[in-house]
């Protein structure tokens, strides 16, 4: 039993790694965005590489953004299925999904004295800020986790939308990924299957040669 649970969790970590170096060629891109993440980067400078002409008011500010940087998933940006980008990155780009407009957003508002909060879903990451109108999408009950007056918090959700966070993670992570990289990462997969069926027959196959033969049965009583 422990055999085949050491088994079961070193196929488990070769599957493991070789999807991370599948999705992450660089594999410490992925290590780099979860630092972003909880550090969330806002770069209040990036205004110098943005129109001089975004509007003040920040709901049409933030519909201004949205336009000039349009929505696409970061398999098509970044070639990699997740990513926590730079202000100035996106600036430059021009092309992110929400990750890409909230920090972009965020760093123009810090870069106007305007107050706002972090707030991230399992599926979607948002700015709010006085005066936002609250949306299915987006409003504290579907939230887990973010920046509040600057503090980080992390909550369970009172909206917990599992049906449309599926669909959303299904859409960016697997939708969008090339067909090349599919490819790549179930071929992987079977092979490292294969291989780790084949090295468990071997091993079976040689514990069963070399295991002690059975104790002779007790000889018969010899006659007088």
């Amino acid at each position: 039993m422990r055999r085949r649970l050491r088994a079961a969790a070193a196929l488990g970590a070769m599957l493991l790694g070789w999807t991370w170096l599948v999705c992450f060629p660089n594999p410490l891109v992925l290590p780099r965005n979860l630092y972003r993440y909880f550090r969330f980067p806002v770069d209040p400078s990036v205004v110098q590489l943005l129109p001089t002409d975004l509007p003040a008011d920040p709901a049409r500010l933030e519909d201004s953004l949205k336009a000039y940087v349009p929505f696409q998933w970061d398999w098509q940006t970044y070639g990699v299925p997740w990513m926590m980008p730079d202000p100035r990155d996106v600036a430059r780009r021009r092309k992110g999904d929400c990750e890409s407009i909230a920090v972009l957003f965020a760093s123009v508002l810090r870069a106007r004295g305007i107050p706002f909060d972090v707030q991230a879903s399992f599926s979607h990451v948002w700015i709010d800020y006085p005066g936002k109108r609250q949306t299915s999408w987006e409003q504290d009950g579907t939230s887990y986790f973010g920046r509040r007056r600057g503090r980080l918090f992390l909550e369970f959700p009172a909206a917990l939308k599992l049906r449309q966070h599926w669909r959303n993670q299904k859409e960016g992570l697997w939708d969008a990924m090339p067909q090349s990289r599919k490819a790549l990462l179930l071929g992987g997969w079977a092979v490292l299957t294969c291989l780790r069926g084949q090295r468990r027959r071997r091993t079976t196959t040689g514990l069963d040669a070399v295991s002690p033969p059975a104790a002779p049965a007790e000889a018969a009583a010899s006659g007088g």
